[in-house]
């Protein structure tokens, strides 16, 4: 996969497109896909990508995971959350929160990209 920056609409939002190669973006073929630089997301709807099951997960290990470290690192992670105005799906410290997530085994790793998507 290749992406990059390079499109932007007539009201001036920047737009990733990513390419199935280098050489498909540089002959002008269509993008795979496309999202808007910067789109974000409420909390409820971020928290709404997560499964219940996921959740409960998430919230128990809070409580009750027996690494101590585990549990400090969800709290920031809830406490983070509860405290943002919205979430960047893009931004590094969601990125890495998430792929801890599923580190620590709380959501599978195939819904680390699923969670991340970008905001259409």
């Amino acid at each position: 996969m290749y992406t990059r920056m390079d499109a932007r609409d007539e009201r001036g939002v920047e737009y990733w497109n990513e390419y199935a190669s280098e050489s498909a973006a540089n002959t002008g073929q269509a993008p795979l896909r496309s999202w808007r630089i910067g789109a974000k997301l409420t909390r409820l709807a971020f928290r709404e990508r997560f499964t219940f099951a996921e959740l409960v997960a998430i919230k128990g290990a809070e409580d009750a995971a027996p690494d101590p470290q585990m549990r400090y690192a969800l709290r920031v992670l809830a406490d983070s959350l509860a405290t943002a105005s919205d979430v960047d799906p893009a931004n590094p410290a969601t990125i890495s929160g998430v792929q801890m997530l599923a580190k620590f085994k709380l959501i599978a790793p195939e819904r680390v990209a699923v969670i991340l998507a970008p905001v259409g």
